[in-house]
């Protein structure tokens, strides 16, 4: 197998030298060993003192992306299957589609700055951080 092959798609034919490639790929190994050998030594030292629970909470956000990696994995499988089940039907055009609404994304901006203004009275914030939403531009 030579060299190109095992480069992923993005590094491939972009027409750097050889050495530019291989340059960029000893940099990040050697920020992967400098960033892990700090992890392990902050792990090891402070482990005791409240390090464990980096290590739990890194755990979890780990699984709970994985979990969401495979929610997302089955759903685009069952898309596929319901697109290959469904793929005999022929759908109508539409004549004459509906005109999109200029007003409807100031809107909608205008929704989330009255829903912000909101929270930001009800927390307290608005004591400290002033913003006249009413005047706000979109």
């Amino acid at each position: 197998m030579s060299v190109p092959h095992v480069l992923p798609p993005n590094l491939r034919g972009r027409g750097r030298s050889g050495r530019d490639w291989l340059h960029r790929i000893a940099l990040s190994c050697l920020g992967l060993l400098v960033t892990g050998s700090i992890l392990v030594v902050m792990l090891v030292e402070k482990f005791a003192d409240g390090g464990w629970m980096t290590v739990v909470i890194t755990g979890v956000v780990i699984a709970f992306c994985l979990l969401n990696h495979a929610h997302y994995a089955l759903v685009r499988r069952k898309i596929r299957a319901a697109d290959e089940a469904l793929g005999w039907i022929t759908y109508p055009e539409a004549p004459d589609p509906p005109s999109l609404d200029p007003q409807a994304i100031p809107q909608c901006l205008w929704s989330a700055r009255a829903v912000a203004a909101a929270f930001m009275r009800w927390s307290g914030c608005g004591e400290n951080f002033r913003v006249n939403f009413a005047t706000a531009s979109s």
